[in-house]
């Protein structure tokens, strides 16, 4: 309630005053019963001031007016000429400011301006606010506490998912309102791990609705909401063996695996990583190399949570080798296997192994001997029921008559062999019946010189250099030995050579040959073997490895696989193209001791197989699709063209390469309109090579001048490529 201060009339004796009070507010429909009143009184006394006419009373923009009677009189005890209770409206927050503005207009006359007064009304209580909110994650609660504009306020609270959707959680609430969200409103956040959310309270006084007020909060998926791995199967991919040995075999068996996952409340499975065997798959479904041992098999999952789940399977390997040969050797004997290099007897001595493979796996160890002169031969079955054999037999063997024998050692998986030589019987020297074969050391079988005793020379017999491994012969001697050594590449450019190679089994009987033929090629970036072959012979060519070392030196290596081995290596023959006095180019090594593991290099074959990259009669300078990856081989030759010789008058190049780049050059001829030539053109072009392609990164060209006429080729006149081929 106030009172406004004293106004004047036109009466300087007469003054008035505005009082305003509240008598009650409406919460529900937000306003105030306010009641005014606009007193009247003399500042002196013993006198009146009376008369007809109007107060009037503006009242928060309103007009109202009271009719005065000269009956109502004004005196300095004071009198009341306006009175009226009004309904005020507030604004929304409940707050109002209330203008009062009175005047007066009598007869008497008594007259004034119209004066303002004015105050705030009380503020009606409205909707209450959302203080705090405690928890933020899916499927734990949280909690809204309200902060109540009156105590007998009470509300509706609703929670607004991630999808937009309100869900009523708490009616007829006071202060605080706890709910717990469903684990499935994570199907609204299958992206990501939190989301946007909102609380919105509904403000109600009884049954009238007072207003409202929202919080938003970021809520969360639980941690313990991630992808499943529902199942991994691992089978064996490789046919027969499963049904064969129903196990997993080292070497031999490959493992398909599949893995079943899936998402969790709307996520999607968005990678795989599955290590097995060494092995690394991104893929649910997956087939390894074969087997190396037992092991896991470790599977991950991400989702499009980036949630993640793991699992791993373990897998059992029974461990296999190929049939090994440990020992083998065949002499001649007496009867009673007495050792006779003139016996009319051979014994053979084998020593062998096969894998068990749970004592499932097929065995059996053959040997096969078989006369020379007529092919006549016998099968001699030694076992099929033992995995490991050791043991001697014996059979007649012709004085007179060579024999091969053959080891074959077989299992499920395939066999090892081994064939040795068994030669005539011993005798100093002998002469072919025929007068035209002499042999030293066994008898004569063929029209030629036979030998049949170790040769031994350091260095040089008649003229040829010759070398044993190793030198001593004992139980320890087996591995890969180091043999020959080429250095100083001046000395080898375009090399070639002739290999005599001589395989002893042991020191007393007869030999197993062949020739070995060796070419070296030097190029601008590297040496390479361009021919590395078993020319002739029965020599087991996995026993010889070729080593290149960049642009330096190359290694000849040789393998004994047991104590009674050893090898003799001749040089038959060496050329190069350079000029210069001959000095011989391989170097023996004289050790007697195997290397550290396996030389690496490459192995005798049939020489180098080409495959056809790319081809185009025309030629072209565009970047260029290879049929396969220019890393498969061990060489490739790209044939050229110049540009714009119609005439076809360039000439072809291949270049070898092991590297990224390649510098191609092409010399041809220009004509002139006799046909005869101008100048000659030196075109060049640099290529990169790129997995699949290859790309010109230069291509230009430069002429010699003939006589007093010359040409300026621009920079786009360089070479085409016609071929690409790559070498194995």
């Amino acid at each position: 309630m106030g009172t406004s201060g004293a106004m004047s009339t036109s009466n300087k004796y007469v003054k008035y005053s505005v009082t305003v009070s509240t008598n009650w507010q409406s919460i529900g429909e937000n306003y105030s019963s306010v009641n005014v009143k606009v007193n009247f009184w003399r500042t002196n006394s013993g006198y009146q001031t009376y008369g007809t006419g109007n107060c009037y009373c503006k009242i928060n923009g309103t007009t109202y007016s009271a009719n005065v009677s000269p009956r109502q009189k004004i005196t300095n005890s004071g009198i009341t000429l306006f009175n009226r209770d009004v309904a005020v409206g507030h604004n929304a927050d409940g707050t109002k400011y209330l203008d009062v503005s009175a005047w007066i207009n009598l007869d008497t006359p008594l007259s004034s301006d119209e004066q303002h007064y004015g105050e705030w009304l009380d503020t009606i209580p409205r909707a209450s606010s959302v203080s705090s909110i405690s928890g933020d994650t899916i499927g734990s609660p949280i909690t809204v506490n309200i902060n109540r504009a009156s105590d007998s306020f009470t509300h509706k609270v609703d929670y607004v998912r991630p999808d937009g959707e309100h869900v009523r959680v708490g009616e007829d609430i006071g202060t605080s309102c706890t709910f717990t969200p469903y684990l499935s409103d994570s199907n609204f956040i299958p992206n990501s791990t939190s989301a946007a959310a909102r609380i919105y309270v509904y403000t109600y006084s009884g049954s009238t609705y007072i207003g409202n007020s929202s919080k938003d909060f970021t809520i969360y998926v639980p941690s313990s909401v991630v992808p499943t791995i529902n199942s991994v199967t691992l089978t064996e991919n490789t046919p027969g063996i499963a049904d064969k040995f129903g196990c997993y075999v080292q070497g031999k068996s490959t493992i398909k695996g599949t893995v079943s996952a899936s998402g969790v409340y709307g996520s999607a499975i968005e990678t795989y990583e599955i290590l097995i065997n060494g092995q690394s798959f991104n893929s649910s479904e997956f087939t390894t190399n074969p087997l190396t041992g037992s092991g896991d098999c470790i599977i991950k999952i991400t989702d499009s949570r980036d949630r993640t789940a793991s699992k791993s399977i373990s897998y059992s390997v029974v461990s296999y080798s190929n049939p090994t040969i440990n020992k083998f050797n065949v002499v001649r004997c007496n009867q009673d296997g007495t050792e006779n290099d003139v016996g009319m007897y051979a014994k053979y001595t084998v020593k062998s192994i096969i894998s068990d493979v749970n004592n499932k796996n097929d065995r059996q160890v053959t040997v096969i001997y078989m006369r020379v002169r007529d092919g006549y031969s016998v099968e001699d079955v030694l076992t099929t029921q033992h995995y490991s054999y050791d043991g001697s037999q014996m059979f007649e063997a012709d004085v007179n008559s060579e024999y091969t024998v053959t080891l074959k050692v077989s299992d499920y998986f395939g066999s090892t062999e081994r064939m040795l030589n068994l030669g005539t019987a011993f005798t100093l020297l002998d002469f072919n019946a025929n007068g035209r074969g002499i042999a030293i050391g066994r008898v004569s079988s063929e029209n030629c010189f036979q030998v049949a005793m170790d040769i031994k020379q350091n260095d040089y017999f008649n003229g040829r250099r010759c070398q044993y491994v190793p030198e001593t012969v004992d139980g320890t001697k087996s591995g890969w030995f180091l043999v020959l050594h080429g250095e100083n590449t001046l000395q080898y450019e375009n090399y070639s050579c002739l290999l005599a190679v001589s395989q002893i089994y042991p020191a007393t009987s007869n030999q197993a040959s062949g020739i070995i033929s060796l070419n070296v090629r030097i190029d601008d970036y590297n040496m390479f073997a361009v021919d590395f072959r078993m020319v002739c012979g029965n020599l087991p060519p996995d026993r010889f490895r070729l080593v290149c070392s960049s642009y330096t030196d190359f290694y000849l290596y040789i393998k004994t696989l047991s104590g009674w081995e050893k090898y003799m290596v001749e040089v038959l023959s060496e050329g190069r193209e350079i000029s210069g006095a001959y000095s011989p180019i391989f170097k023996f090594n004289s050790s007697n001791t195997p290397i550290s593991g396996d030389p690496g290099g490459i192995l005798p074959g049939i020489g180098e197989q080409p495959t056809i990259l790319y081809s185009n009669d025309s030629g072209t300078t565009e970047t260029i699709p290879l049929s396969q990856p220019y890393t498969d081989f061990s060489r490739i030759g790209v044939y050229a063209l110049g540009q714009y010789d119609v005439a076809m008058d360039s000439t072809y190049g291949e270049i070898y390469t092991s590297l990224e780049y390649m510098t191609l050059a092409c010399v041809s001829g220009e004509k002139d309109a006799d046909g005869a030539y101008n100048c000659t053109v030196w075109r060049t072009a640099k290529i990169k090579f790129s997995e699949n392609t290859i790309t010109f990164v230069t291509n230009c060209a430069s002429s010699f001048v003939k006589g007093d006429v010359g040409y300026k080729i621009g920079t786009d006149d360089g070479l085409k490529i016609t071929r690409v081929v790559g070498y194995k």
